[in-house]
């Protein structure tokens, strides 16, 4: 029989967690590529409303796994390949949607001034970063080994909060710093310069994850 760790001990595992997330998370990827174009395209304000959107679909994440997602997958893998259908088709619509915008004839006003007074819009990209990190497929796998690297037997009940928690603060500081220092005059002018070849580049990623979540 096992008994709940010390708290000195049962911090050793959160820690670690914590470490994976962050290495996790701070890896270029959909979330953080998208998150840099659209704060570089249409300012701070949109920038954060699309960060807000991706740290909400990582606590989603989260939370399913710490109720039992690893273990629902275990017990029956056909969930697994529904959940890498899904992810697909959600990417290759976010992948079709991104080489429409390269394409297309682009803004017709200043980087960073598309959404001032603009609120729906502003909802929009808050929708679009959480379909983004819902359908990563690095996303459930990362908060799989999260949580089972930070609540091995004999944790407390309340380490899953512990990491979830600490997970969420992280994300919500990372997200929105790199929406923000996107969002800068420099960021924007670039932008406007580079507009074609970096939303062919995050449909290319997109459409590229698409094609890994099907694939053997």
């Amino acid at each position: 029989m096992s008994f709940p760790a010390p708290i000195p001990d049962a911090l050793a595992p959160i820690l670690a967690a914590w470490g994976v997330f962050v290495l996790s998370t701070c890896t270029p990827g959909p979330a953080i590529l998208a998150t840099v174009v659209v704060s570089a395209r249409s300012g701070r304000r949109a920038g954060i409303a699309f960060a807000l959107g991706v740290c909400a679909g990582s606590a989603i994440w989260g939370l399913a796994t710490t109720l039992g997602l690893a273990a629902a997958i275990a017990a029956e893998p056909r969930l697994l390949d529904a959940l890498r259908v899904a992810g697909a088709v959600l990417l290759a619509w976010l992948a079709l949607r991104a080489l429409a915008s390269a394409i297309g004839p682009g803004p017709a006003f200043a980087a960073g001034e598309a959404f001032r007074g603009r609120p729906r819009e502003v909802r929009a990209e808050a929708v679009r970063g959480l379909l983004v990190h819902l359908a990563n497929p690095k996303a459930p796998l990362a908060w799989i080994a999260v949580v089972a690297i930070g609540t091995p037997p004999g944790s407390p009940a309340w380490a899953p909060l512990a990491v979830l928690a600490g997970a969420a603060a992280f994300a919500l500081s990372f997200y929105p710093l790199l929406a923000t220092l996107a969002a800068s005059e420099g960021s924007a002018k670039a932008y406007l310069r580079l507009r074609r070849p970096l939303e062919t580049l995050v449909a290319g990623i997109l459409a590229a994850a698409a094609v890994r979540l099907v694939l053997p």
